[in-house]
């Protein structure tokens, strides 16, 4: 049963790639309108999106409804609408207003992001990096940022993990890779190049290539298998940037407590030999007791 409209856009979207171009258009109408009204038959919505009865029928049952009129009923608690969209902003809005406005964004798209993401690609995900003797995170632009952070995250499991700033050398990694290993590509639109060239180079080789993206039928899908999808579509806006981030970032941080929950017996040991690692880099808290043969004045 759907409970809310987080959870009835999250089906429309998880189930949309198994859909016929029919179905499509019926998904899209529905997810570009505020769907239905209590006069919506099941022949005006046919008759709006350029479809049958019999098409409107096999999009109910996709979404695993009997029929139109328990997709109607369960349509009409909340009132459908996309995941994306702008911050509603005006030039009269106080700084309390925009923070507010901002809060609101920001946590709707997290909400919509975790019910969108499939379990069982996390699961697959999980299992996948419990498994793995390196990991390689790809991603260019803010992607980037996001990939450093992933190997921070892995490396402080215990997995060793690296990102390639360089395309070439990176590709040429990709290539060495095998079964033991994940490669992990970051990409919302799900079509920059060196991202997409890196993981179907692994997969050739045998690596689980596991994507992060916004859309589950772009072209980083079709080399990946694992794919983690936290939105539907890719924003252009700047305004949506941080908040495509935030998304990617709560589906690594789900990936880094599911393996500590999956390997609790090893984190412990993994996790005390990396802080002993930092603590290397660290300097003591008081200046007057740094040692001299740390730094020399």
């Amino acid at each position: 049963m759907v409970k809310d409209v987080e959870e009835y856009v999250s089906r429309i979207r998880s189930k949309y790639s198994v859909m016929s171009e029919s179905e499509k258009k019926i998904a899209d109408y529905i997810l570009s309108n505020n769907f239905v009204n209590e006069d919506s038959s099941i022949n005006n919505l046919a008759a709006a999106t350029g479809t049958s009865v019999s098409t409107v029928v096999r999009f109910c049952k996709t979404l695993g409804f009997k029929g139109y009129a328990e997709f109607k009923f369960y349509c009409q608690k909340g009132i459908l609408s996309p995941l994306s969209g702008q911050i509603e902003i005006s030039n009269h809005d106080s700084a309390g207003t925009i923070k507010q406005k901002v809060a609101e964004f920001s946590k709707n798209a997290i909400n919509n992001s975790i019910l969108y993401t499939d379990n069982q690609e996390i699961e697959r995900a999980i299992n996948a990096l419990s498994r793995a003797r390196q990991i390689l995170v790809c991603g260019e632009g803010s992607a980037s940022g996001i990939a450093l952070l992933a190997v921070n995250t892995f490396m402080n499991l215990g997995i060793p993990s690296y990102t390639i700033q360089d395309p070439l050398a990176q590709i040429r990694t990709a290539s060495f890779l095998g079964e033991q290993d994940v490669v992990i590509g970051i990409t919302n639109c799900g079509y920059i190049k060196d991202v997409v060239d890196t993981l179907a180079v692994a997969k050739e080789n045998g690596a689980t290539t596991i994507c992060i993206t916004g859309l589950n039928d772009s072209l980083v899908t079709k080399y990946s298998d694992v794919c983690l999808c936290t939105t539907h579509r890719d924003n252009q806006s700047p305004l949506d940037l941080p908040t495509t981030t935030i998304c990617q970032m709560i589906t690594l941080h789900t990936l880094q407590i599911g393996y500590i929950v999956r390997n609790n017996a090893d984190i412990e040991e993994n996790v005390k030999n990396m802080h002993q690692v930092s603590e290397l880099k660290r300097y003591d808290f008081a200046v007057g007791s740094i040692s001299k043969e740390r730094v020399k004045f």
